[in-house]
């Protein structure tokens, strides 16, 4: 659940439009291996699928790309709080 709250909580800080598709890197720790997690809005909510291979994420419906790392190298949603902190450090 704390996934999907992630992943709406950035569609809606992004403004991510109902005809586009978000695809956001993520860490599968079951596996161990990084994939891309693609959300969809369709009806009531959010649909969320996987994906290991970006090419195989990426429809023909125009999307948004947001991927970050840890320390280790592997993918993590990142938070809102954590976005808006990184613009801050840019500027």
């Amino acid at each position: 659940m704390e996934t999907k709250l992630k992943i709406q909580e950035l569609w809606d800080y992004l403004g991510v439009c109902d005809d586009e598709v978000l695809i956001v890197g993520a860490h599968n720790a079951a596996t161990d291996k990084d994939q891309f997690i693609i959300a969809e809005a369709r009806g009531h909510g959010l649909h969320l699928t996987t994906s290991d291979n970006i090419i195989d994420a990426i429809s023909d419906r125009p999307f948004q790309l947001i991927q970050q790392r840890d320390v280790y190298g592997r993918y993590v949603i990142p938070s809102v709080k954590r976005i808006i902190e990184d613009k801050k450090q840019d500027y």
